[in-house]
């Protein structure tokens, strides 16, 4: 089992990236945001691939293998994320 300081995190983190992915997938502002990165196409997929991040989470407190993949994931999303910020100078 994992200590509370893993599990903490770990649930910081599901709730974070769960949030994101309803937000992307359900509102007009995510719409309009992804439009103007010019990246309108990948915003279902964004939030599809958050939405499993957050089950690959979650399924990693007792298969850490599926939590490292989760993971490292998000950590190519979020490197991904900041190389379109700083693409488009926002």
């Amino acid at each position: 089992m994992n200590s509370l300081p893993v599990q903490l995190v770990a649930a910081f983190c599901v709730i974070s990236f769960l949030i994101y992915s309803a937000t992307c997938l359900t509102t007009t502002h995510m719409k309009q945001e992804f439009e103007r990165y010019g990246f309108a196409r990948f915003r279902i997929l964004t939030g599809v691939l958050q939405l499993l991040g957050v089950i690959g989470l979650l399924v990693g407190l007792h298969r850490p293998v599926i939590g490292i993949l989760a993971a490292s994931g998000f950590a190519i999303q979020m490197l991904l994320a900041l190389w379109v910020r700083h693409t488009i100078n926002d």
